[in-house]
């Protein structure tokens, strides 16, 4: 369960969500879309079984100890295309 670059997303995920359908014994993950206030707002929603739904929160906690690095400055993760940290206040030490 790995994803490959290029990563071209459809939408940047905002808000989730989880429901369950009793009479089909089924569990519904859904998202709405982070967009701004003036734009229609997708929502995707993705139906699975309690074993699909056992091995999507197994993936996930697999993929939350993975982790990010952590700022040893500021405290926060930093992503792999670089990080702004308000501590450094934009400046670098010099050697």
């Amino acid at each position: 369960m790995r994803i490959l670059p290029p990563i071209n997303p459809i939408f940047r995920a905002g808000d989730m969500g989880l429901a369950y359908d009793e009479r089909r014994d089924l569990a519904c993950i859904f998202t709405r879309e982070t967009a701004p206030p003036d734009q229609d707002v997708r929502i995707v929603r993705f139906w699975c079984s309690r074993s699909q739904l056992i091995a999507f929160e197994r993936w996930g906690a697999v993929v939350i100890q993975r982790g990010r690095p952590i700022c040893p400055q500021c405290g926060q993760p930093m992503e792999s295309d670089g990080h702004f940290c308000p501590k450094k206040n934009g400046h670098k030490r010099k050697k």
